[in-house]
């Protein structure tokens, strides 16, 4: 339904759930706030240098062309090689895996 037909705007009501939802929210929340910032604070950090690393990698693979490959068979195999070693288990520092590639 719309104004023009006599309805009337959802806004009111949409803001009186969102308040609501909030105040439940607040008073069932298992934590405190300033737990649950410093949490989502945590992460967040976690996924800037995660995008960070990300960025730097396809910098590195935009400016380096190997000469058997195209720029974008190059992408494709470091991406895979960064995906499997993302599934690896994490070894101890130092120690390195008999499959490992460096992604340079």
């Amino acid at each position: 339904m719309s104004d023009e037909e006599g309805g009337r705007s959802g806004v009111g009501p949409f803001l009186v759930g969102l308040a609501l939802g909030a105040a439940l929210g607040a008073l069932f929340a298992p934590e405190s706030g300033s737990k649950i910032r410093a949490r989502v604070g945590k992460r967040a950090g976690k996924l800037r240098e995660d995008l960070g690393e990300i960025v730097d990698e396809l910098r590195t693979v935009m400016a380096t062309e190997e000469a058997d490959a195209s720029p974008r068979e190059t992408l494709r195999h470091r991406l895979a090689a960064a995906r499997a070693s993302r599934r690896a288990p994490a070894l101890p520092a130092g120690e390195a895996g008999a499959g490992d590639t460096p992604l340079e």
